[in-house]
């Protein structure tokens, strides 16, 4: 892989990683606000929980390079339900933040898919 596109790959996980760990404190926290998105969104306090777990679970698997590729994997599938849902309960504006984040993490997952095995670190 080539050197300055694996620097940039890790940066950009670095970035992810923060970003995740940053939106999953609320979540399991139960940061009464959160909540009361979720619940205007029709989605109760289990998904608060489920959403805030996945999120760290993708933060941190997305800094071990054996998960890499699957963290950002389900990163994109969350990232892509925050979508649907922004779209749908805020129309547009509100799907284009998790739509920026969609891309970036997209390209981390492709970024690391497509390097040969054993060289994504």
């Amino acid at each position: 892989m080539n050197r300055k596109l694996n620097i940039a790959l890790w940066i950009a996980q670095g970035l992810i990683a923060a970003l995740f760990l940053f939106g999953a404190y609320p979540k399991l926290t139960g940061e009464p606000m959160v909540v009361a998105g979720f619940a205007a969104m029709g989605l109760g306090e289990g998904m608060v929980v489920f959403v805030g777990l996945c999120e760290l679970a993708g933060a941190i698997g997305i800094l071990i390079p054996v998960l890499t590729r699957w963290a950002a994997s389900g990163l994109v599938a969350l990232l892509i339900g925050a979508v649907v849902l922004g779209v749908s309960a805020g129309g547009p504006a509100a799907a284009l933040f998790p739509g920026a984040t969609l891309l970036v993490v997209a390209g981390v997952a492709w970024g690391r898919w497509s390097a040969p095995r054993g060289h994504q670190a």
